[in-house]
């Protein structure tokens, strides 16, 4: 490839270039060893820039809103310990942490991530109601058929509530987008 017109000091690598009339081929090792004699510092080529951008894009959480999330998500395990010493399994107060962890969870969440977060309450909160009635030992005394209908009866109001909880404030969050964008003239 012929390229001219190359202003001070612009490269390019692996290419051949016309330079003050003659042609010449510049290897890789020719400009790093040339940049390294002149100090200068690797500018990331198209391919990194647009990478780096579509991470930013993505919806890939940052590390402070996953401990975030994970906090969030440890509000139901606090519930249902609390209505474990309080009465003989999931109860109000696990249906009311996993409510408040289900909205706080979708008004974090990214664009990207909201189908994450609304898909998350019922798996995560069957998991918690399976490990405490595991841990209680509610279900040692019963057929495995028959303590899962059982987690899933103990689970729902508390799924349902969360479930709710992500779908309203995803919709608040949609309607508010529409509106800026629409105030804005986009």
């Amino acid at each position: 490839m012929t390229v001219s017109g190359f202003g001070r000091g612009m490269r390019m690598t692996g290419q051949r270039i016309a330079a003050a009339g003659k042609d010449t081929y510049l290897s890789r090792s020719d400009v790093r060893s040339s940049a390294a004699s002149r100090g200068a510092r690797s500018v990331p080529g198209p391919r990194a820039r647009r990478a780096a951008s579509s991470r930013r894009r993505s919806g890939v959480p940052s590390a402070g809103s996953r401990r975030a999330g994970l906090l969030v998500w440890g509000l139901p395990v606090v519930g249902v310990g609390v209505d474990e010493l309080l009465a003989s399994g999931p109860g109000w107060a696990f249906a009311l942490t996993a409510v408040i962890a289900g909205g706080v969870t979708a008004g974090m969440c990214s664009r990207a991530g909201a189908w994450w977060v609304l898909c998350a309450p019922p798996l995560v909160l069957m998991a918690v109601t399976v490990v405490t009635e595991q841990v209680a030992g509610v279900s040692a005394r019963r057929v495995l058929t028959t303590s899962a209908v059982h987690w899933g009866i103990d689970a729902f109001p508390a799924m349902a509530g969360a479930e709710l909880a992500v779908i309203a404030v995803l919709v608040v969050r949609m309607i508010r987008s529409q509106r800026s964008r629409r105030g804005s003239g986009a």
